[in-house]
């Protein structure tokens, strides 16, 4: 049985990726350490391609352009590394 989407997700991801990113930017909304397993750092990306109502991320999904800022790859690995180290 196949699945079935109220929406395209091919045409969905499509359309996120264009609202996400810039080049190689990527938007994000938080750089985050956590105690889990033994400690970690976590970039929160915004944009998933799907709507799931019970989502905690459900209003950044919705309009993915409406928050957070872009980040190359060297800043989020530098934003990340400054995390851990700090938190070590």
């Amino acid at each position: 049985m196949a699945l079935a989407f109220p929406f395209d997700p091919v045409q969905r991801s499509q359309e996120v990726e264009g609202l996400v990113m810039s080049g190689r930017k990527r938007r994000y909304y938080k750089f985050r350490a956590a105690p889990y397993y033994g400690g970690i750092t976590t970039a929160d990306a915004v944009g998933c391609s799907f709507l799931c109502a019970c989502c905690r991320n459900y209003s950044r999904n919705e309009n993915p352009s409406s928050c957070g800022r872009l980040y190359s790859p060297e800043e989020v690995a530098r934003d990340l590394i400054g995390l851990a180290r700090w938190h070590s």
